[in-house]
């Protein structure tokens, strides 16, 4: 999905990436940190990714799946694959 990477939420058992698309919000899960591949097409990458609001908040696409088993504690079925932060002016095909 392509969308703005907002906020990371870290709770006990699960990492929980935000994501505002254009159709709304999205919630993506996965267990740690290392569970998720980030990717950055940008000069100006962040060194990591923080718990909290993301800033600045960057356009991304993300990846997830929807058939593994839910995550205890996440309030959401999505597991988080990877996160894709996509340069300025990028336009999907």
């Amino acid at each position: 999905m392509l969308g703005v990477f907002s906020a990371v939420d870290c709770r006990p058992g699960a990492i929980v990436l935000m994501v505002e698309t254009a159709s709304g919000p999205a919630r993506l899960a996965v267990p740690s940190f290392d569970d998720v591949e980030f990717l950055s097409y940008r000069p100006d990458a962040p060194a990591g990714i923080p718990c909290g609001p993301q800033r600045p908040s960057y356009r991304v696409l993300a990846t997830f799946r929807t058939d593994a088993p839910p995550l205890p504690n996440a309030g959401t079925p999505n597991r988080a694959v990877a996160i894709e932060l996509l340069p300025d002016g990028y336009t999907p095909r």
